[in-house]
């Protein structure tokens, strides 16, 4: 029978010091000077006030277009997943006229086998810093890079790395991150 989350819970307790520690170091050096805020055209001006306003942009590609991107990626030993992440950043980028860029991403929040075998939606949040710098396929390698680092330590919770960067750049943000980067590939006719 799957395992009880309770059970889950508290295998997780106790391996949590352990690598909390790594975790904490990570992210107290990777934001020690603050979150980068994501400066994008607006339609109207942000102000101090928290609003819970945004929008997401959807697209889909046909399976011609994935199937040569991930072309791209293996020839760059990347994931498709990788592939699309750094072009999102160089969009952002050319869109804030920002380099240093924070991207929050869900992955997964199951760590074990028995996690893998349990009921339920285990989810987590990693945030990934990067400068969009040097040519695409340089920045392809920081990005990989950068995002295994987060996804090591996407452990740490969220609310604490949002805490310990309190940033007087972030006031009227509402949350530690302004932007998400979010990949379904639904496995069905093997397309994004």
């Amino acid at each position: 029978s799957p395992p009880q989350f309770a059970d889950l819970c508290l295998g997780r307790a106790k391996r949590l010091p352990r690598a909390r520690e790594a975790a904490e170091r990570y992210w107290a050096t990777r934001f020690k000077d603050g979150v980068p805020p994501a400066n994008l055209p607006a339609d109207f001006p942000r102000t101090q006030e928290t609003l819970p306003r945004g929008d997401r942009v959807y697209f889909a590609m046909d399976e011609g277009e994935t199937d040569r991107l991930r072309r791209l990626g293996r020839a760059e030993g990347v994931t498709l997943f990788t592939l699309l992440l750094a072009a999102y950043y160089v969009m952002l980028s050319r869109l804030s006229g920002e380099t240093d860029l924070a991207v929050a991403t869900p992955i997964s929040g199951r760590t074990t086998a028995d996690e893998w075998r349990a009921l339920g939606m285990f989810v987590r949040t990693a945030l990934v810093r990067a400068r969009v710098a040097g040519s695409f396929l340089t920045f392809l390698k920081d990005i990989e890079r950068a995002a295994k680092d987060a996804f090591d330590s996407a452990e740490y919770p969220l609310d604490e790395i949002s805490a310990a960067a309190e940033d007087p750049a972030r006031r009227g943000r509402r949350s530690l991150f302004d932007v998400m980067f979010v990949m379904q590939s639904l496995g069905v006719n093997r397309h994004v």
